[in-house]
């Protein structure tokens, strides 16, 4: 699970992005025309709070999953038992964290309708400019948790093949060598599965990485003069 820290930042580079950039360029380009849109000031602090906040703690639950598939893991019982908790535990989390992530979602749309309550022009201009800002990004994080979810699923049926066969395989040479020749095409199986979850994460992170440089570029194009 080496890849879940290095993607998990790259995605909330893009919540921070395309949910605070369309506020940013409108606040700094615009501010001395329409003093009113420093009111969004707290909401953009809010939002990179938010982003930096779930970008920690999903580090800090994932870095436990590390090494969980090495043979000196898949080999000791008891580290296979840690293991199965362990993915439980991170499971859960996985559910917050997206659970988490569209409830800000909802409070930044409530606050901007708070902000300029007495001004229903600009707020109409806010929101319309925030729900297509939004958009890609949501679809993009429903993509993330999907594949994460996934990922956690196949590590599991892995973690789960090697309990109910202890003692039917071993390691020889930095190899598995296992008893039957079943046990050996389920396992190939299994880890080509996983594998296919893997590319799957580097799909996302190709697309996160595409929707971000065209956040950016849009940035740059709203503050040239």
């Amino acid at each position: 699970m080496n890849f879940i820290k290095k993607y998990w930042l790259g995605i909330c580079s893009v919540l921070a992005i395309a949910i605070s950039g369309f506020f940013l360029c409108a606040n700094e380009c615009s501010i001395k025309k329409h003093p009113e849109l420093s009111k969004l000031l707290p909401v953009i602090e809010n939002i990179n709070e938010f982003s930096e906040k779930m970008n920690r703690e999903m580090s800090e639950a994932s870095a436990c999953l590390e090494g969980i598939l090495m043979p000196e893991n898949i080999l000791n019982p008891e580290k296979l038992l840690e293991s199965k908790k362990l993915l439980a535990i991170y499971a859960d989390k996985l559910n917050g964290f997206q659970k988490g992530y569209f409830e800000e979602i909802n409070l930044t749309r409530s606050e901007l309708k708070k902000a300029f309550a007495e001004n229903g022009k600009m707020k109409k201009h806010l929101l319309l400019g925030f729900e297509k800002s939004i958009k890609t990004t949501n679809e993009l994080m429903k993509e993330f948790f999907q594949v994460e979810k996934e990922s956690a699923q196949r590590i599991a049926a892995i973690i789960n093949f090697f309990s109910e066969r202890n003692g039917l395989f071993w390691e020889s040479e930095g190899t598995l060598v296992f008893e039957n020749e079943e046990d050996l095409n389920i396992f190939n199986q299994l880890n080509q599965n996983f594998y296919d979850s893997c590319q799957k994460e580097e799909l996302i992170v190709s697309k996160i990485e595409k929707h971000r440089q065209s956040a950016i570029e849009k940035l740059d194009q709203f503050r040239s003069p």
